[in-house]
């Protein structure tokens, strides 16, 4: 009986054996219902071992990324927005303006804005009558839309009315109306503000002689 026994009884080889079975069974069973996230060490799971897709943006903190190489340019896009808004700023409104003042004012236009031609005349005293009216006026602007008319008061003096216009500074230029014409020679003009669009023009020589002369008024 006793050699029967010694001859069923396992080698060691076969209780190393079925003692690896045992641990390997119980350790999967371990893993399987005691690993969780306090279970695993910080940093020793690599990014190509986490499925796609499974961490969104809800899992990740933004402000700890850094810039990604498209992040560059949207950057830049931000400063563009500033830009925009940069049509706001001083310099921005001022690229749109001269000296402060709008593109209209340096047009022929009926605007009267202060600080741009806003009037205009080419006159001939030698056709303007004694009373006021449009004859020897020609070539003429008046912002405020109103006629411009003119009366010869005496030799080389000549009173101009701009109908409607508030006033300013105005310009007398004696000299022909075509720039390639003879102009005459030593021929003083003298403007001043009689009344609001009314101006009193005169025209002399060097002697101090009244003339008949054309002459240009520019209003400011």
């Amino acid at each position: 009986m006793k050699s029967m026994l010694s001859k069923r009884r396992p080698s060691p080889s076969m209780v190393v054996a079925l003692v690896a079975l045992f641990v390997a069974l119980g350790g999967s069973a371990y893993a399987a219902t005691q690993i969780n996230g306090s279970s695993i060490k910080k940093n020793s799971i690599p990014g190509n071992r986490i499925k796609n897709g499974s961490v969104t943006g809800k899992q990740v903190n933004a402000g700890s990324l850094g810039t990604v190489p498209k992040a560059t340019d949207a950057t830049n896009a931000t400063n563009a927005t500033s830009a925009t808004n940069a049509t706001n700023a001083t310099n921005a409104t001022n690229a749109t303006e001269l000296n402060g003042l709008t593109a209209n004012h340096y047009l022929r236009s009926d605007t009267c804005d202060v600080g741009g031609l806003r009037g205009y005349g080419y006159f001939t005293p030698l056709t303007i009558g004694a009373t006021p009216g449009t004859s020897g006026v020609s070539e003429t602007l008046n912002c405020s839309g109103g006629s411009v008319t003119a009366q010869l008061l005496s030799a080389g003096n000549v009173d101009v009315t701009f109908s409607g216009y508030p006033g300013g500074f105005a310009l007398c230029q004696p000299g022909y109306q075509n720039i390639g014409a003879v102009q005459p020679a030593q021929v003083a003009c003298t403007v001043n503000e009689v009344a609001a669009g009314e101006w009193r023009v005169r025209l002399y020589d060097a002697s101090g002689t009244d003339l008949n002369e054309p002459f240009i008024l520019l209003l400011f």
